[in-house]
C-alpha cells in the first residue's frame, strides 16, 4: 500500500503489488519480497519519466524502517 508520494498524490492509499513495467516485472513485488530478508537494496525496472515522457530505464534504492519500505529511485 502506498502511504506517500510527493509527485502522485492520487496513488496513495492504492495497493501497488501488482504494478509492471513494459517487461511485465513486479518491481514493487520484488521489493517487498527482498525487504523481507535484506535491510536495503536496489531494483531496476522501466518506467515512464515525469520529465521527458519517455519510457527510461529506472534505479531505485528501498530502506525499509518500521515496516515501511522507504523508496527513491532516479531514471538513467
Amino acid at each position: 500500500m502506498c502511504v506517500a508520494h510527493p509527485l502522485s498524490p492520487d496513488i496513495i492509499g492504492v495497493n501497488r503489488l501488482e504494478i509492471v513495467d513494459i517487461h511485465r516485472k513486479r518491481f514493487i513485488q520484488e521489493m517487498v519480497n527482498a525487504a523481507r530478508s535484506h535491510s536495503s537494496g536496489w531494483v531496476t525496472y522501466m518506467r515512464e519519466n515525469p520529465n521527458t515522457g519517455q519510457i527510461e530505464h529506472k534505479i531505485a534504492c528501498w530502506p525499509p524502517h518500521d515496516g515501511l519500505i522507504f523508496k527513491a529511485g532516479t531514471y538513467e
